[in-house]
């Protein structure tokens, strides 16, 4: 990311947000997502390196509570409860029929330290537009929609993530 784009992205945080920590906690948290999608879409891994901090920068927001964001530790917690087990089971059944993995380890827990930023009812929404976002992009630029073909999912759950962050709470793709 260029200063100048790093720059206009911190101006815009701070009118929606207010230049204080909540603001600098989302801009962190966007660095990360940015640095996951170019690992992820360079090396086809996203890196615990990466994940885990993402993760826990979103639970001890979330802990700290009152001008650092709307979602409170409660949610947090859910939300990576949620974005890791219920995927993992999906994941689990995908392989057992298929008999090859469907949904990388990094994945997972990719949309678990996404649920501890946005608690558990936009994860939906962000896994959805992940996965239209994705379907997307290998059907229109790669033409290639075989069943056998795989393809980095870290960048399209990073965008997708990160779009909820900066819409915030009350545009968020959900079911809550």
């Amino acid at each position: 990311m260029s200063m100048l784009g790093a720059g206009t992205l911190a101006a815009v945080l701070a009118a929606r947000h207010g230049a204080g920590p909540y603001a600098a906690a989302v801009l962190c948290a966007l660095a990360l997502l940015l640095a996951l999608s170019l690992v992820d879409a360079a090396l086809g891994l996203l890196p615990d390196a990466l994940t885990q901090p993402l993760l826990w920068l979103g639970l001890l927001r979330a802990w700290m509570g009152g001008s650092l964001g709307p979602v409170g530790l409660h949610d947090a917690v859910a939300g990576v409860a949620c974005g890791y087990s219920l995927p993992c089971l999906l994941a689990w059944a995908y392989a057992l029929f298929s008999g090859r993995a469907g949904m990388g380890r990094g994945d997972l827990k990719l949309l678990a330290a996404l649920g501890a930023w946005l608690g558990a009812y936009p994860l939906p929404g962000v896994l959805l537009a992940a996965c239209a976002a994705g379907l997307s992009w290998a059907f229109l630029w790669r033409r290639d929609f075989r069943a056998r073909a795989s393809y980095p999912f870290g960048p399209f759950l990073s965008g997708a993530g990160a779009a909820a962050l900066l819409l915030g709470p009350e545009v968020q793709w959900g079911f809550g």
